[in-house]
């Protein structure tokens, strides 16, 4: 399946392919979201996980005081 990127930039329509599964594991944690590889910005997130196909983040700073308040999941 192909999901949106998850990156800050809120014109990004690129797209990370993934199962559901891989997808609801990974989106599991409120602060952690799914990148087009090269889409992660330093200051806002860490890189928890990278490969080919994509870049798992988990948000800090500023982020990780906004990403649980936007989760639908929460």
């Amino acid at each position: 399946m192909a999901f949106v990127c998850g990156c800050g930039n809120a014109e990004c329509s690129e797209t990370v392919e993934l199962t559901l599964t891989d997808y609801e594991a990974a989106r599991s944690q409120a602060d952690l979201f799914l990148l087009v590889p090269g889409h992660e910005i330093g200051e806002f997130e860490r890189v928890v996980e990278q490969n080919e196909r994509f870049t798992l983040v988990e948000k800090v700073a500023e982020g990780e005081a906004i990403a649980p308040r936007l989760n639908p999941r929460a």
